[in-house]
């Protein structure tokens, strides 16, 4: 059937997003199967499917495509001797894909060594 569009219309598509990170689109490179943009900000962790919005609103996703996984990443942590084992210390966490709001996620941090040691952000 010619002229049948089958999918999202690339015409149509109005903004996409990823692991809370806008994706900026190329309508030029984009086809009527094939939706291509480029991260604008490191993705944050966790499992995501895209989104997709047309001037309409979300476009639902079929159940059947599965979460892309985005891992979280620590690089250090400051300072790293000398920490009290009952807490109080302020430790500084660096790594990629961290939340980039802390108010709007769920963050928990734990320490391999204690199931009881908690990390308050």
């Amino acid at each position: 059937m010619s002229g049948v569009a089958l999918g999202p219309q690339p015409s149509i598509i109005k903004r996409i997003r990823f692991a809370n990170t806008e994706c900026v689109f190329d309508a030029a490179s984009s086809t009527y199967s094939e939706l291509q943009c480029v991260l604008a900000d490191e993705p944050t962790c966790g499992e995501w499917i895209p989104e997709l919005y047309s001037a309409y609103g979300l476009i639902p996703t079929d159940p059947s495509v599965p979460k892309i996984k985005v891992d979280c990443t620590v690089t250090s942590i400051i300072p790293d001797t000398e920490i009290n084992v009952l807490g109080g210390d302020l430790l500084t966490i660096s790594g990629t894909n961290f939340p980039k709001f802390v108010a709007d996620n769920t963050v928990d941090i734990s320490f391999s060594n204690s199931e009881f040691t908690k990390c308050v952000l």
